[in-house]
């Protein structure tokens, strides 16, 4: 799938501005990475670089792969050890290998063929002693829980592709040993008609108007099964980072 500003606006305005995750994130990445050092670092899919800091403050050479050029010059700014390059990471060479490599929420913008060979390659990529971390939104939680309902009904629809995580992770695993470390982020939205907006527009990337309209009453029906803080909707979404070692 070849992204777009409109996918931009919609990361700026929903994950990027309206949850806590990118905190989340860094957290659990210093906690996770500790002390180590990395000669080349590669972060696949950076964004505009909310969650690249732990890495990059641990790599001597970092180099990025952001298929939005909107953000390449945020990333030059922010990263001064950075070498960006913009395109996909289905056309980026990988002869040269890597200590770390960063493939945080990228894999639904590929067809669910593609999820292990991609990564496979990535792990490919890897020196030996290297590391491959991973992040995925979870098949539970809040997020799972909006998503699942429409997913087999309105697939033709959804402009993301998804391999249920309890499932993926059967599939990881021929890799090699995968540490997993699950983790918890918020994320808040407007209730009434904002929220029908957000489960079609936002959440299943929904664009066929027709089936928006379609849907909207299912879409408002959900929204009784979360919770309401201060005149917002705070949802609980799962998510786990996946590690893993290159032997």
């Amino acid at each position: 799938m070849a992204l777009d500003n409109s996918y931009a606006d919609r990361m700026e305005g929903l994950f990027y501005s309206k949850s806590d995750e990118k905190f989340t994130v860094r957290a659990l990445l210093d906690d996770i990475l500790e002390n180590k050092k990395f000669n080349h670092a590669l972060d696949v899919g950076p964004g505009p670089g909310h969650i690249s800091e732990p890495i990059a403050r641990r790599s001597r050479q970092l180099t990025m792969i952001e298929a939005l050029p909107e953000y390449e010059e945020i990333l030059r700014q922010r990263f001064d050890n950075a070498k960006v390059v913009i395109g996909s990471i289905r056309e980026f060479d990988l002869t040269r290998q890597y200590d770390l490599i960063l493939f945080s929420h990228v894999l639904y913008y590929h067809c669910d063929a593609d999820w292990l060979p991609l990564t496979a390659k990535l792990y490919d990529a890897l020196v030996p002693g290297g590391e491959l971390i991973l992040a995925l939104n979870s098949d539970s939680g809040d997020w799972w829980k909006i998503v699942q309902p429409f997913w087999d009904r309105l697939r033709p629809h959804i402009t993301f592709n998804y391999i249920p995580l309890t499932a993926f992770k059967k599939e990881l695993s021929a890799l090699g040993h995968l540490h997993i470390y699950p983790y918890r982020y918020q994320l808040w939205t407007d209730p009434g008609p904002t929220w029908n907006v957000f489960v079609g527009k936002q959440m299943l990337e929904i664009t066929d108007d027709q089936v928006l309209a379609d849907n909207e009453a299912e879409f408002s029906a959900l929204a009784h099964q979360f919770k309401q803080i201060d005149g917002s909707i705070v949802l609980d979404f799962k998510a786990e980072i996946i590690r893993i070692h290159k032997d």
